[in-house]
Protein backbone atom coordinates (compact mmCIF):
# COMPACT_ATOMS: atom_id res chain seq x y z
CA UNK A 1 0.00 0.00 0.00
CA UNK A 2 1.05 3.66 -0.77
CA UNK A 3 0.00 6.60 0.48
CA UNK A 4 0.58 10.43 0.09
CA UNK A 5 -0.25 12.84 2.32
CA UNK A 6 -0.43 16.27 1.24
CA UNK A 7 -0.98 19.59 3.80
CA UNK A 8 -0.56 20.60 7.26
CA UNK A 9 -0.31 17.90 8.85
CA UNK A 10 1.30 16.07 11.96
CA UNK A 11 4.02 13.58 11.09
CA UNK A 12 3.47 11.70 14.51
CA UNK A 13 -0.18 11.87 14.43
CA UNK A 14 0.07 10.79 10.39
CA UNK A 15 1.70 7.71 11.64
CA UNK A 16 -0.45 7.01 14.83
CA UNK A 17 -3.31 7.21 12.61
CA UNK A 18 -1.54 4.54 9.51
CA UNK A 19 -0.70 2.30 12.20
CA UNK A 20 -3.94 2.39 13.65
CA UNK A 21 -6.24 1.50 10.65
CA UNK A 22 -3.62 -0.14 8.58
CA UNK A 23 -0.99 -1.49 11.11
CA UNK A 24 -2.86 -4.56 11.20
CA UNK A 25 -2.92 -5.24 7.36
CA UNK A 26 -0.08 -8.10 6.76
CA UNK A 27 2.47 -8.08 3.71
CA UNK A 28 1.17 -10.52 0.62
CA UNK A 29 3.64 -13.64 0.98
CA UNK A 30 3.09 -13.51 -3.31
CA UNK A 31 5.99 -11.56 -5.28
CA UNK A 32 3.34 -8.95 -7.39
CA UNK A 33 3.29 -10.00 -10.74
CA UNK A 34 5.70 -9.47 -13.81
CA UNK A 35 5.34 -6.73 -15.69
CA UNK A 36 3.28 -7.66 -18.85
CA UNK A 37 4.32 -4.21 -20.82
CA UNK A 38 7.69 -2.29 -21.07
CA UNK A 39 8.24 1.31 -22.63
CA UNK A 40 10.86 1.77 -25.03
CA UNK A 41 13.37 3.90 -24.24
CA UNK A 42 12.61 7.37 -25.30
CA UNK A 43 15.88 8.74 -27.35
CA UNK A 44 14.55 11.56 -28.92
CA UNK A 45 11.30 13.70 -29.43
CA UNK A 46 8.72 12.58 -31.56
CA UNK A 47 6.73 14.99 -33.68
CA UNK A 48 4.36 14.33 -36.55
CA UNK A 49 2.35 17.08 -38.58
CA UNK A 50 -0.46 16.51 -40.02
CA UNK A 51 -3.99 18.69 -41.49
CA UNK A 52 -7.16 17.30 -41.44
CA UNK A 53 -10.64 18.89 -41.87
CA UNK A 54 -11.55 18.00 -38.45
CA UNK A 55 -13.18 19.37 -34.54
CA UNK A 56 -10.12 20.68 -32.46
CA UNK A 57 -9.44 18.32 -29.79
CA UNK A 58 -6.70 17.70 -26.76
CA UNK A 59 -5.81 14.46 -25.58
CA UNK A 60 -3.52 14.08 -22.71
CA UNK A 61 -1.88 11.27 -21.60
CA UNK A 62 0.60 10.00 -18.86
CA UNK A 63 3.47 7.71 -17.96
CA UNK A 64 1.33 5.38 -15.97
CA UNK A 65 1.31 1.27 -14.48
CA UNK A 66 1.78 -1.29 -16.80
CA UNK A 67 -1.48 -2.72 -18.62
CA UNK A 68 -3.17 -5.07 -16.45
CA UNK A 69 -1.68 -3.65 -13.24
CA UNK A 70 -4.36 -3.53 -10.64
CA UNK A 71 -4.47 0.55 -10.35
CA UNK A 72 -5.21 0.79 -14.17
CA UNK A 73 -8.75 0.77 -13.71
CA UNK A 74 -9.12 3.69 -11.35
CA UNK A 75 -6.08 5.90 -12.83
CA UNK A 76 -8.31 5.53 -16.04
CA UNK A 77 -11.08 6.72 -14.24
CA UNK A 78 -9.15 9.72 -12.62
Amino acid sequence: MTACLVGDFDPAQARELADRYFGRLKQNPQSPPPLRTREVEQQAEKRMTAHAETNPQVTIRYHTVADGHADEPALLVL
